[in-house]
């Protein structure tokens, strides 16, 4: 926390969302009249006020515009604040108060075309708060997950409590924190695609509440809509700055969100989201009539269309979609039951089955985390088999789903082909 002066014991973090392409933006403020903390502590002129960029201690041009401390009114006017020339961005300012005799701080200002600042006061919901630890450049797998059905919206908290550092130069002689500087969010399907109906710019909000001697900063987002039994990714991006107003450092984070309607065919799931629970998926694609071929020696994706499904106990949405296992956090595990008919086209088949979490697991890049291989019992004659196995799941898993190969020793028709997937952490 890089403060402006030990003079001001109290500031305020407030938000503009970007909406124009220049490198500077007039800025409007209205302290709310409930905001009983700043009117009970300001002068009666407003000169114990300041404006100061997001490292907290470069000022920033302002003038007031009908202060009235008994009426609780007025506008804060800032000028020429810089902005990114991206739209959609939200940038933290700090407001500072509360000082002994104050001196009058403003100066003049001409407004064009201003952006409207806000304050939130609501203290952030600890149940939907999730810490921010950074991630690596690339790294695609949320760290932390939750559910929401289809036709709810909420609010969700980052804290940047833990991702905040110190400034390894000194600024005025000693050691101060980064300061947030920038936010913008984007929530992406489970094809990597941007769904701008599920968040709004125009809701992001910074957030500060006083923790001791620091401020600890959170960004507030709303996340809304989206299709029933589908993930998705909130991906975040921000920026800090240092006490010279430099950027610092980029910070990339993701939360993981499941969407599932707790009202399934009439009935509701018991079952609540983030829990243990089960689902059965059946092909109807390959019958005894129109069976799934195999080669001799050829490794080949085990399909399953999920034409049948019995998800009423599943625990956060699909857990197999688009021919694979799609677990939804870092940390969770499963028990599998593979089960089909094959008919073989010999006798002394071995088969091999395989969990291959690869990105591209039938091209050039296969990652292998289970394989099993086993003897048919009955020779060359028509037999089902059930093949499980329990299974855990890390950032790889989660990012790229869990595709099943299968490879027969001789050449083998597969039908009625069935998976049940059992979450049990």
């Amino acid at each position: 926390m890089a403060h402006l002066s030990k003079s001001y014991r109290r500031r305020a973090a407030i938000s503009v969302v970007t909406t124009a392409t220049a490198s500077t933006s007039d800025i409007e403020f209205i302290p709310p009249d409930g905001w009983a903390e700043f009117w009970d502590a300001v002068d009666t002129d407003g000169y114990g006020v300041r404006v100061t960029m997001p490292d907290g201690v470069t000022p920033i041009v302002y003038a007031w515009s009908g202060f009235s401390k008994t009426g609780r009114a007025g506008t804060l006017q800032i000028e020429s604040a810089p902005t990114p020339s991206d739209a959609g961005r939200c940038v933290l300012f700090w407001v500072y108060y509360d000082i002994d005799a104050p001196t009058d701080g403003a100066g003049s200002v001409t407004m064009t075309a201003p952006l409207t600042a806000s304050l939130d006061l609501a203290a952030p919901d600890p149940a939907a708060t999730y810490r921010v630890e950074p991630q690596a450049p690339g790294e695609a797998a949320p760290l932390h997950s939750f559910g929401k059905a289809a036709g709810d919206q909420t609010f969700v908290w980052l804290d940047f409590s833990t991702a905040i550092q110190r400034v390894g130069v000194p600024y005025n002689g000693r050691l101060q924190w980064e300061e947030m500087a920038v936010g913008q969010v984007a929530v992406l399907d489970d094809t990597g695609a941007s769904v701008a109906s599920m968040t709004d710019a125009a809701d992001q909000r910074w957030v500060s509440v006083r923790d001791g001697a620091r401020d600890r900063i959170y960004l507030k987002v709303r996340v809304k809509g989206g299709a029933d039994l589908t993930n998705y990714t909130l991906v975040s991006s921000f920026f800090t700055a240092t006490p010279d107003a430099s950027p610092y450092r980029t910070i990339s984070y993701r939360v993981g969100i499941t969407v599932r309607d707790l009202l399934t065919g009439g009935a509701v799931s018991t079952a609540p989201l983030g829990t243990s629970g089960w689902a059965s998926y059946v092909d109807t694609t390959h019958t005894s009539g129109s069976p799934q071929a195999y080669s001799s020696g050829t490794r080949t994706q085990w399909t399953n269309d999920g034409g049948t499904t019995i998800d009423t106990y599943a625990p956060n949405g699909a857990l197999w979609s688009s021919d694979k296992i799609t677990p939804t956090a870092v940390g969770e595990a499963y028990e599998l039951r593979i089960d089909f008919t094959i008919d073989p086209g010999g006798p002394s088949a071995v088969l091999s089955l395989e969990l291959d979490i690869g990105a591209d697991p039938f091209g050039g890049s296969s990652v292998v985390i289970v394989s099993r291989s086993f003897s048919l019992a009955k020779g060359a004659v028509v037999q089902s088999v059930s093949a499980g196995f329990p299974i855990y799941c890390l950032a790889t898993f989660v990012a790229n789903g869990g595709a099943l190969a299968l490879t027969s020793s001789v050449s083998a028709d597969i039908y009625d082909k069935r998976i049940t997937i059992v979450r049990v952490h």
